[in-house]
């Protein structure tokens, strides 16, 4: 049973850690990307206001993984 539901070796916070970088590069990526293809083609307002609200959502979960990485860290 302690295999299946014991505690984790502190090994395992690598996994939050790789996430957490994974999604801060999407974050940067979509913010650049979005914005340099609105600048070439003459993108409206509404456009960059979609652009933002997708590169918000990547950073509250970049920001939510940096917590649960902080937290397993500090716990093993």
């Amino acid at each position: 049973m302690d295999t299946l539901f014991g505690t984790l070796s502190g090994d395992q916070c690598m996994f939050f850690y790789i996430l957490m970088i994974l999604m801060f590069v999407r974050f940067v990526l979509i913010l650049v990307s979005g914005t340099a293809v609105g600048i070439m083609k003459g993108k409206s307002a509404s456009y960059y206001l979609t652009v933002a609200g997708a590169s918000l959502t990547d950073l509250i979960l970049y920001y939510i993984l940096r917590i649960l990485y902080s937290m397993c860290a500090k716990s093993l």
